[in-house]
Parts: structure tokens; sequence; C-alpha cells
């Protein structure tokens, strides 16, 4: 276990500590890397494809305003600014904001990561979850079948197919019964989430 992987399991302990107490119920709503990583890549190819087909039957292979340099770049930054847009969401439901969240990079899969150290209720987890997948996904999509721009269509679905993983998690949310009082909060050490509620 990393430096940064034990803090936050001490953090991620504390707050399992804290609902156990107060009578809430755990569950592990996790998956393995290899699961997430084909069921996260089929779910972001589907989700992609419907505006994507919609740009090339409006437009074809229309390659104005492609660059490729430029598609690289904007590819390389965004998915920094994607981890971003998860933090910037969550830490607005959080008691502590922005200091409630945590971001760094996973060597062994070279990807970088945002995790919320504070148990979210459903609806603000899941949008905090989706947020990135919206704003560099489906939405420049949705503008490049209205402006016909090419690389803004790759760029969208590209970014789609990478929110995949948030997609999967979204659709494990929504695949476990729902309770009341809901909470949710980042494993810190596997790939999901778990999930505090008291019995209906």
């Amino acid at each position: 276990m990393t430096e940064d992987e034990a803090r936050r399991t001490e953090i991620f302990e504390a707050e399992v500590a804290s609902f156990n107490g107060k009578g809430y119920i755990s569950k592990d709503i996790t998956t393995s890397a290899l699961t997430a990583n084909v069921v996260g890549t089929v779910l972001g190819v589907v989700a992609a494809l419907p505006l994507l087909l919609l740009y090339l039957r409006l437009y074809g292979f229309n390659e104005s305003y492609w660059n490729f340099w430029v598609f690289i770049i904007a590819i390389a930054v965004s998915i920094v600014v994607h981890e971003l847009i998860h933090g910037l969401t969550w830490s607005l439901f959080t008691r502590n904001g922005f200091k409630s969240v945590a971001f760094g990079f996973i060597w062994k899969y070279l990807t970088p990561y945002c995790s919320c150290k504070e148990a979210l209720k459903r609806g603000q987890y899941i949008l905090g979850g989706i947020m990135p997948g919206l704003v560099l996904g489906i939405i420049p999509q949705a503008v490049a079948c209205f402006t016909g721009i090419y690389m803004l269509a790759f760029f969208g679905a590209f970014m789609t197919v990478c929110a995949g993983g948030d997609l999967m998690i979204f659709v494990m949310i929504l695949m476990d019964r729902k309770n009341r009082d809901e909470h949710y909060l980042d494993h810190p050490t596997k790939i999901g989430l778990v999930k505090f509620y008291k019995e209906n």
C-alpha cells in the first residue's frame, strides 16, 4: 500500500466507523480492474455511438478544422480536466469544500484519479460522477452535430468513451436496491465505493 493509499484508507475507516456508530449498514459496491476496463469501455462506446453516428450521417467524414496535434493536446489536457470536474462538482456538497477532495495518479494503471473523502448522498455522488462525461463528452458531441466541426465530434466521442468507467459506477449504483437515507463513499483502494444505508 502506498503512502497516499494509507492516508486515504485512514480517512475512509474513520468515515466507516462514524456511520456504523450511527446505526448505518455498509455495503461494498466495487469491481475488479479487469471488469472496470472491459465493461467501462463497452459502456463508453455505447454512450458515444448515437451522437457520433448522427454526426456522420449529417456531415460524413468532413475533416474541417482538423489538426492532429491540437487534438492530441486537447485530449491530454482534458484527461486532467476530467478529474477536476469530478472534484469541483463533489466539493459543492461536502462539509469542507475542495479540501474534502483528493487527487492523485495510479502509476500501475497510468491514470489520474479524483476521490471524495466525505460520504455523499445518492444524487450528489451520481452528479459528480457523470459530470465530466457530460461536459467533455456528450455536450461537445451535441455541439458538433449542430456546427459540423469534425474534430469536436471525435473529441467528444473519445472523452465519452473515457468516461465509461464513471458510467459503469453510475449503472452499479442504479442496479443496487435503493434504501432510505443512503450515503456513498469512494473506496480508497478498490474500484468503486461503499454505500451506507438504513433498512427501509
